[in-house]
């Protein structure tokens, strides 16, 4: 996904967001892989969204390795 904002062949648009967190004083990769599917489905509604568990994994994991109570 490394076009985050377009218009589609139909006039559609499109933007997508990176929903990854991580320890800006600790980076390092994480141990999940974001999943892979279509920003916009063409047979949905006007407004579509999606979260994934990438991005709660991603959170959890962050929060896990800061060793901070939250």
């Amino acid at each position: 996904m490394a076009t985050f904002d377009q218009i589609t062949s139909d006039s559609y648009f499109e933007m997508a967001v990176n929903g990854t967190f991580f320890d800006a004083s600790n980076v390092k990769a994480s141990a999940y892989t974001p999943a892979a599917f279509p920003v916009r489905n063409p047979t949905g509604k006007s407004l579509q969204g999606h979260l994934t568990s990438y991005t709660a994994n991603t959170l959890l994991e962050t929060m896990a390795s800061t060793g901070k109570t939250v």
